[in-house]
């Protein structure tokens, strides 16, 4: 049986764990632009805690040959930039560093910290975060290959052909491999904050139909729960990949 992802952007949404979303914007103008987004109001993207800042690496922009580019931190923290490119078809991507996150039996969460440095140490998780996104000038089949990360989100087009009301492919892969029955869930630019528009499952190839509803900026995200390698340090890792797109 087909699986297929269930639009509800105009009639309602699942709800999803508060959890910030990562994601990814650039433009190729007078200069080769990037900038990270982190926060509960995708897809405006805004200054970085202080805190974080050194959680995030810089990102990452590659040409259709492969290659990588170089970009700069500007004064503001989450915005990049490097040399203007060629008209074409870019990838961007980045990473939230892998973070220990650790609860106390009080419920505060703790930053950096696991089981055996946490007193009281009730649940740890190690969290990465995982984004991708696309500048598109024009047509080209880049964006539909695998860049290697460990989560990834890959469309079977390029997304210079979504269309709203026209359903499309994306496929999860874990590893290098399709990741069946994975959750998949998205939103459009503006909507319900920790609310998502869709929700859907990967079927057995890692395959998973989406259709959007209205145009503009949307973001696609997945999630895969792995033990902790160490049970006495930690208890759960996860991964979590976002993909950026713009809908016509």
């Amino acid at each position: 049986m087909r699986k297929s992802l269930a639009v509800l952007a105009v009639l309602g949404a699942f709800s999803v764990a508060g959890a910030h979303d990562f994601w990814l914007a650039g433009q190729n103008d007078d200069k080769l632009r990037v900038q990270i987004g982190f926060g509960d109001g995708f897809a405006t993207c805004e200054p970085i805690d202080k805190q974080r800042e050194n959680n995030f690496e810089i990102p990452v922009v590659i040409d259709k040959n492969g290659k990588k580019i170089e970009l700069k931190r500007t004064s503001e923290n989450y915005k990049f930039e490097g040399e203007k490119q060629p008209e074409g078809v870019y990838i961007i991507t980045g990473q939230y560093k892998p973070t220990f996150w650790t609860e106390d039996k009080s419920g505060k969460w703790h930053m950096g910290g696991t089981k055996d440095t946490i007193k009281d140490a009730k649940f740890c998780r190690r969290a990465t975060m995982l984004a991708k996104g696309v500048i598109n000038t024009q047509a080209g089949d880049l964006i539909t290959k695998p860049v290697g990360e460990r989560l990834e989100l890959v469309p079977l087009e390029n997304p210079v052909n979504f269309k709203a009301n026209k359903p499309f492919k994306i496929k999860v892969l874990f590893e290098g491999k399709p990741l069946a029955n994975a959750a998949v869930e998205g939103a459009p630019d503006g909507f319900l904050e920790d609310m998502s528009a869709f929700y859907g499952m990967t079927n057995d190839k890692g395959e998973i139909e989406v259709m959007a509803l209205k145009p503009g900026p949307w973001i696609l995200k997945a999630r895969n729960k792995l033990a902790f390698s160490d049970p006495k340090k930690c208890d759960e890792e996860t991964i979590i990949a976002s993909f950026a797109f713009e809908v016509k």
